[in-house]
C-alpha cells in the first residue's frame, strides 16, 4: 500500500491538511452491484450508477469500493473523502441521495461507520471519519453506497480511504459542511409554524378566586408549568442503575424539565433480556422511573429477524420458531405487564427486518400486536421504522413501503394506535416543508398520530446540527398529527453515534443541547403571573401540560388541556 506523507483536500473551498496515513484503495475502480433495477460501471476512484426504478430498500442497488488492501486495527481512524453529484433525480429538487456504509464486504455485513449524503447537479465534496470498533483483516472491509431507494443517476469520483492510525484527533479532520432548504432566519415556513404551535399546542386557562363565594379582584395568581403534555423524550440507556459520577449526572438530566418521558429498553436479544445482567438493568431502570413518577415508553417487543434475536432460535424449523417467539414474548410480558407504560414499540423495522415474517407470515405481526394489547390495554401501540422521511429518502419507495405496512397492519386488525418514525439523520437533512408534506400524507393515508421516536444527527458540523435540531423540532411540534419527539440519548460517553450527542464526554453542552433546552424549557414552557379582574378571574393561554397554580398562599394542581380549563380556588 502506498504511504502518503501529506494529503491536501478541498473542504468548502478551504485548504485542509490531513495527516500521513495508509492509502487503503489506491487507484482501484469502484464496483457496482445492480440487481435488476440499475445499470452502471466503475472507473478508477469513481463510477456511475443509474437506478431505473426504485427498490424496496436502498441496498438493492449499490456502488462500492474495492476491498481494503491493508488491515484495520481497533482504534484506528479511517478517513473517507469523495466527490459526488446527481446527473438526474426523479424528485422536486432534482437531488440525489445515498447511504454510506463502512462495512465488511460479506456476511454478516458488520462495520463501524455509516453516513448519508445528497447532491444536485453540481459536484459536492464529502468527508467522513470513523473509529474502528475491532480488528479487521486485509481484503475484508469496503465502502458501500446504497443508492436504490429512488430513481436517480449518480456519479462518484476521487474516492480516497486512508487509515490514519489510532493517535489522530478526529475532531481536527475535515468534515462535510451541511445545509438544507428553509434554514434561513426569514424562511416563510417559520411564521406558519408559529401559528400552528399556537393553535395546536396551547390551551386557555381561567383561574377563579373566591372568598366565601365572592370573587376576589386584583389578586396575584402564579401559574407554573410542571411537565409537558407533549412527550419530549429521550432513550434512557443503561446509566440509571450505575453508581458513578457520570451516571449521577445522567440521572439528573433524565429527571429534569428537559424530558417529559423516557424510552426504556426491553430488547429480547442475547445482549438484552436474554442476558441476566441486562434484564436486571432494564428492570432497575423501570423501577427508578416509577419511583419518580416518570412517564415511560418501552422499546421494543419484537425486532423480527435473527440478527436482533437470541441465538437459541438458530436452526429451528418454522413451527419451532413460532413457539419460541411467542413463549419468550409471553414470559417477558408476564414480567413487564405490571408496569405503567403509556406507549410500546411493538414492532421494529419491518421495512428491512423481514426474516421472521417471510417465514411465518404476516399473522406473526398482528398476533404480536394482539398480545401487546392484552398486556397493556391503555397504552399506545406503535409500529416503528427508519429511513422513511430522512433526507432525500422522503417521498421515495422507502416511504411507500412503510405506508403499505402500516395500512396492512390496520386492515388485518392489529390494534395499532400510532406510527413511529425514527429520524436518525446523517448528512442529508429533510427540509421542514418536506417533513410537513410527509406528515400530511400519512394523516390522509394512515390516519394515526405520528411520533418521532429516535432522533439524532450524526455529523461534526455542530452549527448545522443545532440549527436543524431547532427547525425539525419546531416543524414537528407544530404539525397537528404528531404526538411526541424523542432524542435517542444525549451524552457522548454512551451515545450509539457519538457525534449525535447533545453533551460532550466532559458534560459540556454542544450547541444542539442549548437549542433543546431553549425550546423545551423556555420558549415552549409556561410560567406566568397574572391578576384577577373584577369578577375574580385570571386568564392566560399556556402550553398543554401539568400545572401548579398558586394564589393567596394556597396551591392546587391541574392539567391544561385543549378544551378550555377552569380552576376555582377558594381562599
Amino acid at each position: 500500500m502506498m504511504q502518503l506523507s501529506a494529503l491536501t483536500l478541498l473542504l468548502a473551498a478551504v485548504q485542509t491538511q490531513v495527516p500521513a496515513g495508509t492509502d487503503l484503495l489506491g487507484q482501484q475502480p469502484m464496483r457496482v452491484s445492480l440487481g435488476t433495477i440499475a445499470e452502471g460501471a466503475g472507473r478508477p476512484q469513481g463510477g456511475r450508477i443509474k437506478v431505473l426504478r426504485p427498490g424496496k430498500n436502498g441496498y438493492e442497488a449499490e456502488i462500492k469500493s474495492a476491498l481494503f488492501g491493508a488491515p484495520v486495527k481497533k482504534g484506528d481512524v479511517v478517513y473517507i473523502t469523495y466527490r459526488a453529484r446527481a446527473v438526474s433525480a426523479a424528485n422536486e429538487s432534482s437531488t440525489g441521495s445515498w447511504g454510506l456504509f463502512l462495512q465488511r464486504g460479506r456476511e454478516p455485513w458488520d462495520g463501524f461507520g455509516t453516513s448519508s449524503g445528497n447532491a444536485g447537479k453540481t459536484w459536492r465534496n464529502f468527508h467522513n471519519s470513523f473509529v474502528a470498533d475491532k480488528d479487521y483483516d486485509a481484503e475484508t472491509l469496503e465502502v458501500t453506497f446504497h443508492v436504490g431507494g429512488s430513481t436517480q443517476e449518480l456519479e462518484f469520483d476521487s474516492l480516497r480511504v486512508l487509515n490514519l492510525g489510532a493517535s489522530v484527533d478526529i475532531s481536527k479532520l475535515p468534515h462535510t459542511q451541511l445545509t438544507y432548504e428553509g434554514r434561513e432566519a426569514n424562511a416563510p415556513w417559520r411564521k406558519r409554524a408559529a401559528a400552528m404551535i399556537e393553535r395546536n399546542r396551547k390551551g386557555d386557562l381561567t383561574v377563579v378566586l373566591k372568598r366565601r363565594g365572592r370573587p376576589l379582584a386584583n389578586q396575584t395568581v402564579r401559574v407554573q408549568m410542571l411537565r409537558h403534555a407533549y412527550p419530549f423524550g429521550t432513550f434512557s440507556e443503561y446509566h440509571v442503575p450505575k453508581d458513578d459520577p457520570n451516571s449521577a449526572r445522567y440521572r439528573e438530566l433524565l429527571a429534569s424539565r428537559w424530558f417529559s418521558r423516557l424510552t426504556v429498553p426491553i430488547y429480547w436479544a442475547d445482549w438484552g433480556w436474554a442476558s441476566p445482567q441486562s434484564r436486571k438493568e432494564y428492570l432497575d431502570t423501570i423501577a427508578w422511573c416509577l419511583a419518580r413518577g416518570i412517564r415511560m415508553k418501552a422499546h421494543t417487543l419484537l425486532w423480527p429477524s435473527q440478527k436482533w434475536s437470541p441465538s437459541t432460535l438458530k436452526g429451528l424449523d418454522d413451527a419451532g420458531l413460532r413457539r419460541a417467539i411467542f413463549s419468550a414474548m409471553d414470559e417477558r410480558i408476564a414480567a413487564l405487564r405490571k408496569f405503567d407504560f403509556e406507549n410500546v414499540d411493538v414492532l421494529n423495522e419491518l421495512k428491512s427486518e423481514t426474516e421472521f415474517g417471510d417465514r411465518l407470515g404476516f399473522g406473526l405481526y398482528t398476533e404480536t400486536f394482539a398480545r401487546a394489547r392484552r398486556a397493556w390495554p391503555k397504552a399506545d401501540l406503535v409500529y416503528n421504522d427508519y429511513g422513511v422521511f430522512e433526507g432525500a429518502q422522503a417521498e421515495t419507495s422507502a416511504t411507500d413501503t412503510f405506508e403499505r405496512i402500516a395500512r396492512r397492519l390496520k386492515s388485518e386488525g392489529a390494534p395499532l394506535t400510532k406510527i413511529g418514525l425514527q429520524g436518525h439523520f446523517g448528512e442529508d437533512l429533510t427540509p421542514p416543508v418536506l417533513v410537513w408534506k410527509v406528515l400530511d400524507r400519512f394523516q390522509r393515508t394512515i390516519g394515526l398520530p405520528v411520533e418521532l421516536t429516535e432522533f439524532d444527527i450524526d455529523t461534526r458540523d455542530e452549527r448545522a446540527q443545532a440549527d436543524y435540531t431547532r427547525d425539525l423540532m419546531t416543524a414537528w411540534f407544530a404539525h397537528p398529527s404528531t404526538s411526541g419527539f424523542t432524542a435517542w440519548g444525549f451524552w457522548e460517553g454512551s451515545h450509539w453515534k457519538p457525534n449525535g450527542a447533545m453533551f460532550r464526554k466532559d458534560w459540556s453542552p454542544k450547541p444542539n443541547a442549548k437549542v433543546w433546552e431553549d425550546l423545551v424549557t423556555k420558549q415552549w414552557w409556561t410560567d406566568a403571573t397574572v391578576k384577577t379582574d373584577a369578577q375574580g378571574r385570571a386568564r392566560l393561554r399556556g402550553f398543554l401540560g401539568d400545572y401548579k397554580i398558586t394564589a393567596g398562599g394556597k396551591s392546587v394542581k391541574t392539567k391544561l388541556e385543549r378544551s378550555k380549563t377552569t380552576v376555582t380556588i377558594g381562599l
